[in-house]
């Protein structure tokens, strides 16, 4: 906005706006405040929409297929659900929460990654799952451990990110 639109000196600050004109995403012009604040979340909302992802966790001869619903956040990502499709007994899970962070260990979330997940399967199995770890230096994923049902054995893991889609 140039200087010209504001007048100094009046009641409510130094640089009160004057003539000030509201828009939406697209550049038209709106009526009310109301009308471009609800623009402007609307755009936010879906600018920042969550997006499918594949990963696949191996630990040697095992290997989970994991489909995450990541919401992009600072730096990193919110899970907000998503499957631990195969590989796991008593498959497929529910991902219920967690996090992937970045590289760089910029924002909110560092560079940890962190997934939780309960059994939505029949069979003696566990209930719950926790993956945690650090990224990997090279590729994308992240490795560290993950543990059933809160405490036992802990087992490592690598988890790589396959592609922005569903998993096969």
């Amino acid at each position: 906005m140039s200087a010209d639109a504001y007048e100094g000196g009046r009641e409510g600050g130094p640089m009160e706006p004057q003539g000030v004109q509201l828009f939406d995403a697209s550049g038209s012009l709106v009526e009310t405040e109301e009308a471009a604040r609800e623009a402007m979340v609307g755009a936010a909302q879906a600018a920042v929409a969550a997006r499918t992802s594949c990963w696949e966790l191996i630990n040697g001869a095992v290997r989970f297929v994991i489909e995450l619903e990541l919401f992009p956040a600072f730096f990193g990502f919110f899970i907000v659900g998503g499957t631990i499709k195969s590989g796991i007994c008593g498959a497929p899970w529910r991902v219920i929460g967690g996090w992937v962070g970045n590289n760089a260990g910029a924002g909110p979330l560092g560079r940890s990654a962190r997934i939780n997940a309960v059994r939505q399967g029949t069979g003696g199995c566990a209930n719950s799952i926790v993956i945690e770890g650090e990224p990997l230096a090279i590729i994308p994923g992240f490795q560290g451990t993950y543990q059933f049902d809160g405490h036992g054995t802990t087992f490592p893991h690598t988890t790589i990110w396959i592609k922005w889609d569903a998993c096969p």
